[in-house]
Formats: structure tokens, sequence, C-alpha cells
């Protein structure tokens, strides 16, 4: 049973990375951290009590979920949108839906939030 699990997680963990990377490009933090803010949105698509216990600066969060109600304030579909969650897996969801609504310069944070949390980066947490 367990080899069942860990066969699972490992291709739950592949399907995950192969979501992100097979729509849109991986950028390194290094890389994200060097373009100007004001060419960008950075875009959390983890769950509001997620995005509250902490998140990267500057990032608005528009959890997947609901992006189909509320992509709208996304209102510049050639404006890059680096997005992330936690492991990938959602950012792959939400990369694919805004392609299909006309967004064309989508990249995803490689590594996500917990890549971010682990190499000791910045982050917002509440007070």
């Amino acid at each position: 049973m367990r080899a069942i699990k860990a066969i699972l997680s490992v291709a739950l963990l592949g399907a995950a990375l192969l979501v992100t990377s097979a729509f849109a490009k991986d950028i390194s933090a290094d890389e994200f951290l060097k373009i100007d803010k004001t060419e960008r949105i950075l875009l959390d698509v983890r769950t509001p009590k997620e995005y509250a216990d902490g998140h990267i600066p500057t990032a608005m969060n528009i959890p997947v979920g609901d992006l189909e109600d509320m992509f709208s304030k996304l209102s510049d579909k050639d404006q890059q949108i680096v997005v992330y969650c936690r492991s990938g897996f959602r950012a792959g969801r939400a990369i694919d839906f805004l392609k299909e609504q006309g967004y064309t310069n989508l990249v995803h944070l490689d590594g996500d939030f917990g890549e971010w949390e682990k190499q000791g980066r910045e982050i917002v947490k509440p007070e």
C-alpha cells in the first residue's frame, strides 16, 4: 500500500509539473525579481487563507476556483502575468484557463510559493 501511495504521489507531482510547463514558460525566483514591478502582474491563485498566511510581495490573490468570475481584474491580456500557487498544480490550471481567455504573456514562477519560502525570500505575513 505504501508503494502505491508513493507512486501516486510521484505521478501527481509529475502531472503538476507537466501542466505548468506545458502552457507557460517557467521563470526562476531570481529572474522574476529582475522584472520591473510595473511591467508584470504577480498572481497568487491559492486560497484566501493561504494568501493571508503569507504571500510574495506585490502578489494579487485570485483563487483558481474563483478565476472564472474574477479574471476581468486582469484587464490587459498582453501584460506579463507571473502565476504561482503552493506547488504548481493550481497555477497550471490557472494558466490553462487564462490562455483559453486570450491572455498571451503568461509565466509560471518555478517552484511556486513552497520554493520561494524554502529559499528564505521575503514574504508578506500578518502581524
